[in-house]
């Protein structure tokens, strides 16, 4: 286990005795400013940057340690799918889990993307979430698509918004599901 790291044609790995909180890696996402945020199963998210490993747990206000997705906005705010805890959002130095009634619909989050309009979309197991202007609006299975089990989004050229679900692929065009 651990994090693969190829440079200058050599291959190192990094490890919780170079300094992760997990061996077992989830998600990766490098950042404008060149650090590597790292969801970890059981860790929480560490953040690499040259040499040194910064850890974020749940007393830090993660809203969970199995971090499956991550994702940093047009803000530079960076966001962190749980699988075991939600949706947290890192902003000004610190993590603010976004749970309860004004969060996302469910605890299991399996994807996240970011639209054209600064929308961040969260998939989760029971729908998709969009959060825009402070608050969340849910998609779900009512409102037309195939299943609530959220795996992927992706935006097309023309601003349609496609989600993959356990169930199958649905459109997501001006607040409409197709």
């Amino acid at each position: 286990g651990g994090l693969a790291v190829l440079k200058d044609g050599h291959l190192r790995t990094l490890t919780v005795k170079d300094g992760l909180a997990s061996n077992s890696i989830l998600s990766l996402y490098e950042d404008r400013g060149g650090g590597l945020w790292i969801g970890t199963s059981g860790g929480g998210v560490d953040l690499l940057k040259g040499a040194r490993v910064e850890h974020h747990a749940p007393k830090d206000g993660l809203s969970g340690k199995m971090i499956g997705s991550l994702l940093q906005d047009r803000d530079g705010n960076l966001w962190a799918g749980a699988l075991d805890g939600g949706l947290s959002r890192f902003s000004n130095g610190r993590f603010e889990a976004l749970a309860g009634e004004a969060g996302v619909s469910n605890e299991t989050v399996l994807s996240l993307f970011e639209d054209r309009d600064g929308s961040v979309w969260t998939g989760t197991s029971v729908g998709l979430n969009q959060f825009l202007d402070g608050k969340f609006t849910v998609y779900t299975s009512r409102e037309g698509l195939p299943g609530d089990e959220i795996v992927s989004v992706y935006e097309d050229h023309e601003g349609s918004l496609w989600i993959g679900t356990t169930k199958g692929l649905a459109r997501l065009r001006n607040g409409r599901v197709r």
